[in-house]
């Protein structure tokens, strides 16, 4: 498994929700994803948003939260021609800003991962950017 994991929406969303489709596939994996896993202020935005009605997965994303299990190593600011880029190339998909920056993040660093549910992260690609490998649901 990849020394460094950036973790996305959907997944964070699948763990603190036991109603999520893909909850039994990212609780399964989360062992085998090495801690902490990285990601953006917009993934976490985005994860408070979609969570926003439960109480109990609010306090787990707390948890995770006081417990170092998520990091954020990069600022979107830095990444915004780039970040421009891809949103405006996959506007049909449509790409998101925490997706958009989540792929920049995991590209510019090496033998990273993006654990997601979203297969898109499968399609973005950008010249002069490595894509970084994507673990989703089979």
């Amino acid at each position: 498994m990849a020394a460094t994991v950036f973790v996305d929406t959907g997944v964070l969303v699948a763990l603190l929700s036991s109603r999520d489709q893909h909850h039994a596939w990212a609780v399964g994996r989360a062992a085998q994803m090495p801690l902490p896993w990285l990601t953006s202020e917009a993934v976490l935005s985005e994860t408070w948003h979609r969570i926003r009605p439960s109480p109990r997965a609010r306090e787990g994303l707390l948890a995770m939260l006081r417990r170092g299990a998520l990091s954020f190593p990069f600022a979107l600011p830095g990444l915004l021609g780039d970040l421009s880029r891809i949103l405006e190339k996959y506007d049909d998909l449509p790409a998101s800003v925490p997706d958009a920056g989540l792929f920049l993040m995991a590209a510019r660093t090496p033998g990273s991962v993006v654990w997601t549910t979203d297969s898109d992260f499968r399609v973005y690609r950008l010249r002069g950017v490595k894509s970084p490998a994507v673990i989703t649901p089979d």
